[in-house]
């Protein structure tokens, strides 16, 4: 199996008014360069948000 490349995918959501509300950011995975039966059977991708990222970056401070 090869490895396959990801990007990040960035969304402005705006408010009734038009005003900004939040940026939001995810990181997805290139799945149209895989061809099926051959790269992959089963495809899995993990998924994380910003929460479960720092609660891993204390856990890993805190063990020095």
């Amino acid at each position: 199996m090869k490895l396959i490349g990801c990007q990040c995918v960035y969304k402005v959501k705006y408010k009734t008014n038009d005003s900004i509300n939040q940026y939001k950011a995810r990181t997805v995975g290139k799945g149209y360069v895989q061809q099926h039966g051959i790269d992959y059977d089963e495809m899995f991708m993990l998924v994380t948000t910003m929460k479960i990222v720092r609660v891993l970056l204390a856990v890993v401070v805190a063990k020095g």
